[in-house]
């Protein structure tokens, strides 16, 4: 079995067509004879010259385009399972892929498109003889369990060799002066740069005369006076009261005074004996 050829592939436009205006026409049958005592006839749409006249000049019937896509008046009928190729077969019919079992030799790989009669009817049909190098014109009857065959097209898509954009980050590789730095801001960026600096600044002056205030603000005297702390509740709550004297100029150490006992109310006697009055040169005497 014939592959298509890998090697070598020549890219076939996408704007290509058939060069010459009679290129697949449907009611252009012909016999292709190469051996029909072996098995070697088909009957083609088109004949032998659409080779060179209706193909790109690089074409054969294994080689494989370097493509994307079916060029006009072909369209994709199947996909080779081991190469990937794409089989483009003419639109005049349904084309479908000829199984690739075909004898190597019965030039079986040049028609890979295939398709079925879906009536019967009498058709005109040119036979060339390859072995004799005869050709003749002739009605014939043509069944529906007959084929109708074609020459195809092949590509592939090749693979993209090309790897995805990187993104990277730019680098600085020298100073800059401002100027280039900020020619690239508008002049809504530079004012709203210009308003938040000050704001920044009278915000810094806030917060050091605030600082500095608080300094010279004086702290609290320690001799600030306090609240006296509630007596303990083990004093004994009727002590009668005790006071002390202060040391006296002479030095003698304080002694304790213990106030006195209040008396009840007395009423004095009427007369509790002879008074004697003293003289009072005696008591100025005494004085001296």
């Amino acid at each position: 079995m014939t592959t298509p050829s890998l090697t070598a592939s020549p890219t076939l436009p996408a704007d290509w067509v058939p060069t010459s205006a009679g290129c697949l026409r449907t009611d252009d049958y012909w016999i292709w004879d190469f051996d029909a005592g072996n098995k070697d006839a088909r009957t083609v749409i088109g004949g032998p010259s659409q080779t060179t006249n209706c193909f790109a000049s690089t074409w054969n019937p294994t080689i494989t385009y370097a493509g994307s896509g079916c060029p006009p008046q072909y369209t994709s009928a199947c996909q080779n399972g081991n190469f990937n190729a794409v089989t483009c077969c003419p639109s005049a019919y349904d084309f479908t892929c000829q199984p690739e079992t075909w004898t190597p030799g019965n030039h079986a790989e040049w028609f890979r498109c295939v398709s079925q009669y879906a009536s019967q009817d009498v058709v005109k049909v040119t036979l060339t003889d390859f072995s004799q190098n005869t050709i003749a014109v002739g009605m014939r009857t043509r069944h529906k369990y007959e084929h109708l065959v074609a020459l195809a097209l092949m590509y592939t898509t090749p693979p993209s060799t090309s790897l995805p954009p990187t993104t990277s980050l730019p680098t600085s590789t020298g100073t800059h002066s401002p100027e280039e730095t900020t020619s690239g801001l508008s002049s809504g960026a530079a004012a709203g740069i210009g308003v938040g600096a000050a704001a920044a600044v009278i915000l810094v002056a806030l917060l050091a005369w605030f600082l500095y205030r608080r300094k010279k603000t004086p702290r609290p005297s320690d001799d600030t006076p306090h609240f006296p702390t509630a007596l303990s509740s083990s004093v004994p709550p009727h002590s009668p009261p005790t006071t002390y004297m202060a040391e006296n100029s002479r030095g003698v150490s304080p002694y304790l005074v213990q106030p006195k006992a209040s008396l009840p109310p007395k009423e004095l006697p009427a007369d509790e004996g002879p008074r004697f009055e003293l003289d009072g040169n005696a008591v100025a005497q005494q004085n001296r």
